[in-house]
């Protein structure tokens, strides 16, 4: 059996299965109704066994920037979009209206999720604003708008 963990809700952080508020310090998202899950370990290499297995491909995607063709950003799990995020995306013209730290692109259990961290500016999926600290799953071919921004999401195959 493998061990517990939580993962917050919010920012996605894996916590201790008695954690009550997440450990993240920018985050501390209560815990208290999450259910701790079973994550197994990678196997151990055997003598005159086989090798152990590789850990799965991370999962990634790809944001197309319609609003301004020929810009690509690669995105990983728990990756935060803006002008001053992990995908920055400062090199677009108008950037000016995407906060520095606009939402954040979470993978969890098999799902593409984006969840909203901009107080004021719109953020939008597939035309439908998501309130600010909620998530919405993204599916591949959805429009994601970021103030005056589109893109394109994309998931790529491991």
């Amino acid at each position: 059996m493998g061990k517990k963990v939580k993962k917050c809700p919010r920012c996605g952080f894996v916590n201790d299965e008695y954690a009550i508020f997440c450990a993240n310090p920018e985050c501390r998202e209560s815990l208290m109704y999450v259910t701790a899950v079973s994550i197994e370990p990678l196997p151990k290499e055997e003598p005159g066994g086989d090798p152990p297995v590789d850990p799965p491909t991370p999962h990634t995607a790809q944001l197309e920037c319609l609003s301004q063709p020929g810009f690509t950003f690669e995105v990983k799990d728990q990756g935060i979009i803006g002008r001053q995020g992990d995908i920055d995306v400062s090199c677009l013209e108008n950037c000016d209206y995407i906060s520095r730290l606009h939402a954040r692109f979470i993978y969890a259990g098999g799902k593409w999720y984006l969840q909203n961290l901009s107080d004021t500016n719109k953020t939008m999926v597939n035309n439908f604003r998501v309130p600010k600290g909620s998530q919405q799953v993204l599916s591949d071919g959805d429009r994601i708008t970021l103030a005056n921004t589109s893109f394109l999401f994309k998931v790529m195959k491991p």
